[in-house]
């Protein structure tokens, strides 16, 4: 195949090389390739063109989001203010909204664990004294059992988060579930939900903090609930840790992830 230049396509036809310079005679380019393709033995014919032929596209507007439906968010608020120990499940659709502090802020404000699907790992950072990572399977099986509203923002409780089912997660009749998500075919999919919510996670988290503002929460119960289920993440972390004193042959592969840690803080 013969390379005409580094800016324009070519078309090869019986070693004839055709170089369309621009969309507009494309067409035309293509159709006298194929008729010389027709002519004498009849052979292939190749056609090749530039991506920088293309009309330069313009990035997608970026849509505003419009404000979620008040109602939802509303019994939202009810349900967690009156909840022993909310939880926060966190996915995809906290990164993708860029709803981090708004993550945390909501997490502080009703002193709710968080814990993430895969693709939610990160949002709030580890070290948070509410984070329960998901690399502590069975302390988050016990929380994910123990609470008693669930707000799920963003995430599809797919295989990964073991469908939302129990022995997993507690039962529906007694668990309820608040679940927000940008595509309204994600709400419900696969935990019956309590309140169903159609909105981006920054804009929803935004609405739901200033509804929650100036309400009383049940912060010292709570508090000693989340004291009492953290033993076990924390104990679950020192196990993890201890290993790391492990320094025989061959390594132990947790050291290369820890001495990132301490070189890439």
């Amino acid at each position: 195949m013969d390379r005409v230049g580094d800016d324009v396509g070519h078309v090869v036809v019986h070693q004839a090389v055709e170089a369309p310079l621009s969309v507009a005679l494309a067409g035309d380019q293509l159709g006298l390739a194929h008729g010389a393709a027709l002519v004498g033995p009849r052979a292939s014919c190749h056609v090749e063109a530039a991506l920088q032929l293309a009309p330069p596209q313009p990035p997608p507007a970026v849509q505003p989001q419009p404000d979620p439906d008040p109602a939802p968010i509303r019994r939202a608020a009810e349900l967690l203010t009156r909840a022993k120990l909310p939880l926060i499940h966190a996915g995809g659709g906290v990164l993708h909204a860029g709803a981090f502090e708004e993550l945390a802020e909501i997490a502080e404000l009703l002193h709710a664990p968080v814990t993430t699907s895969w693709s939610g790992r990160g949002v709030l950072r580890e070290s948070h004294p509410l984070a329960w990572p998901m690399v502590h399977i069975k302390p988050v099986n016990q929380l994910r059992n123990a609470a008693d509203v669930v707000l799920n923002l963003g995430a599809r409780l797919g295989e990964t988060d073991w469908w939302g089912k129990a022995p997993y997660w507690a039962q529906p009749d007694v668990q309820r579930h608040i679940q927000v998500d940008l595509e309204e075919d994600a709400l419900g999919r696969n935990r019956p939900v309590d309140v169903a919510v159609q909105a981006d996670i920054k804009v929803f988290l935004r609405a739901l903090i200033d509804e929650l503002k100036g309400t009383i929460q049940p912060l010292a119960a709570r508090e000693k609930s989340v004291a009492r289920l953290a033993r076990a993440r924390d104990r679950d972390r020192a196990s993890l840790d201890a290993k790391l004193g492990d320094r025989s042959a061959p390594m132990l592969s947790a050291h290369v992830p820890a001495a990132c840690r301490q070189v890439f803080p």
